[in-house]
């Protein structure tokens, strides 16, 4: 059975949600460590922190000031395993001997540990009221608690960084989907064995109303499409595979609706460069079209008015021209036959004018 996809998303959730408590963990190993090696100090000290992660039976007043000794301080940097068995007898740390309730500390032991890629991390610190030898078991002890700080560490580490890739991911999947639903058009993003990986709310409205058809993640396109519609989709769609852009404008009747689309078969590329599927987007284009083709319609006009301007009105102007000269030249006397000719000329002339007025009229 498929996996609901919204419960998958829930328990990535809880996962990713879980509070693991770094500081509880490490103050448990520094105890852990106390016992391992018979020590009543243990401290695990990251790098470039001032965090002391120390063994819970010290008092915080002793611990601060364990914390501000010049010989710990030089302990926490070392990247190299340091031990002193007994430090009255090592002339040079003598003097820098950590004494905490009239006690000094003897014995002193710093390993440090290093990330999988070599990143120095930190360093375990141990002290000791006695002095002591560390033989071979407890050096393997050591080993295997090293181990064990590390794993903890680079665990916080990955889970924080899979936090902040998942928040950025979640945050970048948002405004795109935002930005996917709120686009006039319809869009629809297809893998590479026909199956629908993602569509948006326009796409799958429109399907509902026209086809009948109800969208889900992995409907297959021919159960979307039939016949001819489903022939010139798969032309178009198999170029797009290919890295042609395929774009058109296409009229489609839907029973009484008839919209014009403008479509666009882009192919989808991963960050390898790898064709992975095709995005198919469909603008509704009607409007523009009808806008368009007004133009035209206008444009028809305008050349056939400039045409009867052109042509058809300079015969009855004429006539009335010529019939004014032979007006002005018999001072401005006129038989009937020329006043039926003027007559005929003016009737024409006032014929032509309606005719603009009217073809203009359309035009608008």
């Amino acid at each position: 059975m498929a996996a609901d996809p919204y419960r998958k998303q829930q328990a990535t959730h809880r996962l990713l949600g879980l509070d693991i408590n770094r500081e509880n963990e490490l103050r448990e190993l520094a105890c852990m460590a106390t016992s391992l090696f018979s020590v009543e100090f243990a401290s695990i000290v990251l790098e470039d922190s001032e965090v002391l992660y120390a063994n819970k039976t010290l008092s915080k007043k002793a611990e601060e000031h364990i914390k501000s000794s010049r010989l710990l301080t030089y302990l926490a940097r070392r990247k190299r395993m340091l031990v002193i068995s007994d430090i009255a007898e090592n002339q040079r740390f003598a003097n820098d001997a950590v004494k905490v309730n009239k006690q000094v500390f003897s014995f002193y032991l710093t390993i440090p540990f290093f990330t999988h890629d070599g990143y120095h991390a930190g360093n375990l610190i141990l002290m000791g009221h006695q002095p002591k030898k560390i033989g071979a078991q407890q050096q393997h002890l050591l080993k295997i608690l090293i181990k064990r700080i590390l794993q903890l560490i680079e665990l916080d580490n990955s889970l924080r960084v899979v936090k902040e890739q998942y928040t950025a991911a979640r945050e970048t999947e948002i405004k795109l989907m935002s930005f996917f639903e709120s686009s006039a058009s319809c869009h629809l993003l297809i893998g590479k064995e026909l199956e629908v990986i993602v569509f948006n709310k326009n796409m799958a409205e429109l399907l509902q109303s026209h086809h009948n058809v109800v969208l889900y993640p992995g409907i297959n396109v021919d159960k979307i499409l039939k016949g001819p519609y489903l022939e010139d989709f798969l032309i178009d769609y198999e170029k797009a595979l290919s890295g042609t852009v395929v774009k058109y404008e296409r009229e489609v009747v839907y029973n009484q609706d008839t919209i014009w689309w403008q479509v666009t078969f882009e192919p989808c590329y991963s960050r390898e460069g790898e064709i992975v599927g095709i995005s198919y987007n469909a603008t509704d284009i009607t409007e523009r079209k009808h806008h368009e083709q007004k133009i035209v319609n206008q444009n028809q006009h305008f050349r056939t008015i400039a045409h009867i301007q052109s042509h058809e009105l300079r015969r009855p102007v004429a006539s009335i021209m010529g019939l004014m000269y032979l007006f002005k030249e018999d001072g401005y006397k006129a038989n009937p036959e020329e006043l039926m000719l003027m007559e005929r000329a003016v009737n024409e002339l006032d014929c032509k004018i309606r005719e603009i007025v009217k073809i203009s009229t359309i035009a608008e």
